[in-house]
């Protein structure tokens, strides 16, 4: 082969894949389509290489089992937003929903830096036990929403002393907007729920070697919904014409929050509205905070070197006199 090209080799399988495309209706602009597809395992191999002149590689193995995804909607939809322009047609519907039984990923990188005779190396491999995605466009309303569980990542770099690995029992995310205007206000939520997030003792050596900070499951959950009055159709809006916010926040529900890291934890709740034409909105309503173990933690941190002594007696100072203390030790609340 020719050492002075790129070599590319790319090796893509498939199997037991069954498709089906269905249309629905005869008039173009109310037709309706409906694609249902399942692979039962996907495998994919890249391997890149320079030209002998330029050190390095690249190779990205890839594996995805039990895909199954459904996609529907408008025809009509098809075409793009883009095409049309300024007149963005009624009847945008579209919907995508997948999920999957186990995926898989290996990358490896090497590259030569400037001013240097040696190859740099970054590892990075994932794998999860199962997830799903789905989003939802239409002149109403986006959306969005995906999800994994058993989620394990060990990155490996060179600069760095000790791979990095993080492993989760859940992680998702998942928003929704309103998109028209509207004479009354209109809900948006949001979802996010990343549970049991543990680092590797590796990684936790190269910071805190003595294990001043307690090794505890870290979990970010919160669960909230939005009140928004919406002044201009956003999937229409001119951003170089527009001298005014397309809309305002009516409302915030808090139904849950929970930060635990290091054996703390945070949890609260909200109900807060705001009036009309605030151009910095003012909340009223109620709103909850507790922590517990916040000042444990905070010793911790100073222990471990990465919180200055006095930095830490002033944070400690500050939640005592702004929170009022728990029936338990350790715990603050407002």
């Amino acid at each position: 082969p020719d050492q002075s090209l790129t070599a590319l080799d790319v090796i893509f399988v498939l199997s037991d894949l069954d498709a089906t495309y269905r249309l629905f209706g005869t008039a173009p602009e109310t037709m309706r389509f409906r694609d249902d597809t399942t692979v039962g395992q996907m495998r994919m191999l890249v391997d890149l290489t320079p030209p002998a002149s330029e050190p390095g590689w690249m190779k990205l193995g890839l594996q995805l089992d039990g895909f199954e995804s459904l996609t529907q909607g408008s025809l009509i939809t098809l075409a793009g937003p883009a095409m049309f322009m300024d007149d963005i047609p009624r009847g945008l519907d579209l919907q995508l929903e997948s999920s999957y039984d186990r995926f898989g990923m290996e990358f490896s990188f090497a590259f030569q830096p400037i001013f240097s005779n040696e190859l740099t190396m970054i590892a990075l491999n994932s794998s999860n036990g199962g997830g799903s995605a789905a989003t939802g466009f239409s002149n109403e309303e986006m959306s969005f929403d995906v999800s994994a569980q058993d989620v394990s990542v060990l990155l490996d770099m060179d600069e760095v002393e000790a791979p990095i690995a993080v492993t989760a029992a859940e992680t998702g995310l998942s928003l929704s907007i309103p998109v028209e205007a509207g004479d009354t206000p209109q809900e948006a939520t949001a979802r996010i729920n990343y549970t049991d997030i543990v680092l590797g003792e590796m990684a936790w050596a190269m910071f805190d070697p003595q294990g001043a900070i307690p090794r505890d499951p870290a979990s970010v959950i919160l669960d909230a919904s939005a009140q928004i009055q919406v002044f201009l159709d956003l999937l229409s809006i001119d951003f170089e014409t527009m001298i005014a916010p397309p809309g305002e926040l009516r409302g915030l529900d808090v139904e849950e929050l929970r930060i635990t890291a290091g054996g703390a934890a945070l949890t609260g709740a909200a109900d807060l509205s705001f009036a009309p034409g605030q151009f910095e909105p003012m909340p009223e309503g109620t709103a909850s905070l507790q922590l517990s173990g916040g000042e444990a933690l905070l010793e911790a941190l100073v222990a471990a070197g990465l919180v200055d002594p006095t930095e830490g007696a002033f944070v400690t100072g500050f939640m005592n006199g702004f929170l009022e203390p728990g029936e338990e030790p350790d715990t603050l609340g407002a």
